[in-house]
């Protein structure tokens, strides 16, 4: 499970589970490795000082009191269709806007060029704290 160190925007040094990802499980083979990462995590919060740790569960749960769920977070589904249009018309119009301008304009290109990467990141973790 990573666990990046940063800063909240209080300024507190803090460790978030990827904090680039909305929700994601702690990858465990069972019940006793899952609470043991949980534990390991809680065990880094004093060795490095942090101000908190968060973890970002989709389906798990923490059941020990230590930890407390923060409810302030939500997850939006959208789902898809077959048809590209469907899908679109389920989303606002500026959001519909936005995306025909892509194709429009032919902005959109997929590409597994690894030598992208680091651009890639430096645009993606700017545009998630934003």
């Amino acid at each position: 499970m990573p666990l990046v160190i940063g800063r909240s925007l209080s300024l507190k040094k803090v460790g978030v589970s990827l904090p680039f990802v909305n929700y994601m499980d702690v990858c465990a083979d069972g019940e006793e490795a899952f609470q043991f990462a949980v534990a390991s995590a809680a065990g880094l919060k004093d060795k490095l000082k942090l101000g908190y740790v968060q973890l970002r569960l989709k389906e798990q749960q923490v059941s020990d009191p230590q930890w407390h769920a923060c409810l302030q977070n939500f997850t939006f589904v959208l789902p898809l269709a077959d048809d590209e249009e469907q899908v679109l018309a389920l989303s606002s119009s500026s959001n519909r806007n936005h995306t025909r301008k892509v194709y429009k304009n032919d902005w959109f290109d997929v590409s597994f060029d690894h030598s992208q990467l680091e651009a890639f990141h430096r645009v993606y973790v700017k545009r998630m704290k934003q």
